[in-house]
């Protein structure tokens, strides 16, 4: 594995990790609106092959976000007087958060496993960033031996 595609892994680890913190903070930001569903990134292998200059043995390069999941389970059902007075001023719900006459559903999101989510996302994020720091200490003991021996 050359030092040119360890900042690529690297990268692309990065990258992987800045798209989960956007979307556990997109569900943190929703958390409390009435029949939000909660998504979250799927992430694949970024494979290589050989003939694309990439490497013979068939180790990945990183890793890749390819789409994206919704939750689609139901969130908490609450009582709400709310619709009520809607109802009784000629206003109508949204049609999605409204289960039945005067129960609501609130956001599928749970907050405590996107904390989870965030700490592990940035601990990657740390983790990529110290594998670039040593490549490029690497780099630089090698471009240092490259003028000690001319």
């Amino acid at each position: 594995m050359s030092l040119v595609s360890v900042f690529q892994t690297a990268r692309s680890g990065l990258s992987a990790a800045s798209v989960m913190v956007d979307a556990v903070s997109h569900n943190i930001a929703n958390s409390q609106t009435n029949g939000y569903k909660a998504s979250r990134p799927v992430y694949a292998t970024q494979g290589t092959s050989a003939h694309s200059g990439g490497s013979p043995f068939g180790i990945g390069m990183g890793v890749q976000v390819t789409g994206f999941v919704t939750d689609y389970s139901q969130g908490p059902l609450v009582a709400s007087s709310v619709q009520a007075d809607w109802e009784e001023n000629g206003w109508t719900g949204d049609g999605e958060s409204w289960v039945g006459r005067g129960v609501v559903e609130l956001s599928n999101t749970d907050v405590g496993e996107s904390l989870v989510d965030l700490i592990l996302s940035s601990e990657q994020f740390l983790a990529n960033v110290s594998l670039t720091d040593t490549a490029d200490i690497m780099l630089g003991e090698l471009v240092d031996l490259g003028r000690t021996q001319g």
